[in-house]
C-alpha cells in the first residue's frame, strides 16, 4: 500500500485535485467550517465522506460502504448490501377487464380511437353551476358527515 502525501494550499486547489483524478473510495476533511464540508460533499464524488476522522465510516454498520467508478461499484452492509446484490424485477401485468378502454393506446389508430383518446385526455370539467352557487363548505361538511356515518354504522356492522 502507498499513502501519497500531496501539499495543497487551499480548499479550491484540493477540490480541483480530487476532481482531476479518479473518484476516491473515501474523502476526509478536518475542519469546523460547515461551508467547507458542504463544498467537499457537493463538489466532489466519492464513495463516502468522513469529517474530522479517518477510516471510522467503515466501522458504522448502518452506513453504506462502497465506491464509485474505479474505486468500486455498489455498496454493501445491511439493506444497502441487499439492494446492491439483489435485483428487483419490475412486472407489469395487464388484465382483460377494461382493455376496451385502453385499446386506444395501440395501433391501428383510427378516427374512432382518436376521438376516444381525446375524451380521456380532454379538458377538465368544472363544478356544475348548482355547486358554484352554494359554495364548497356545505358540501365538505356533508362529506364529513357521510364519511362518519359510513365508518360508524356500515363498516362496523359489515
Amino acid at each position: 500500500p502507498v499513502l501519497p502525501i500531496v501539499t495543497i494550499k487551499s480548499l479550491d486547489e484540493a477540490l480541483e485535485h480530487i476532481k482531476d483524478g479518479e473518484k476516491p473510495l473515501a474523502a476526509y476533511i478536518f475542519t469546523n467550517d460547515g461551508n467547507k464540508v458542504s463544498r467537499l460533499i457537493t463538489e466532489t464524488s466519492s464513495g463516502g465522506v468522513t469529517v474530522n476522522d479517518v477510516i471510522l465510516h467503515m466501522t458504522v454498520d448502518t452506513l453504506p460502504f462502497g465506491g464509485v467508478g474505479n474505486s468500486g461499484m455498489g455498496r454493501y452492509r445491511g439493506k444497502y448490501g441487499f439492494d446492491t446484490f439483489s435485483h428487483e424485477k419490475a412486472i407489469l401485468k395487464r388484465g382483460f377487464m377494461g382493455e376496451s378502454l385502453m385499446a386506444v393506446r395501440y395501433p391501428p389508430f383510427t378516427t374512432k380511437k382518436f376521438e376516444q383518446l381525446k375524451k380521456l385526455t380532454g379538458g377538465r370539467k368544472g363544478f356544475p353551476k348548482f355547486f358554484r352557487h352554494i359554495g364548497v363548505l356545505p358540501i365538505l361538511i356533508l362529506g364529513v358527515f357521510v364519511g362518519i356515518f359510513i365508518q360508524r354504522f356500515l363498516l362496523r356492522h359489515a
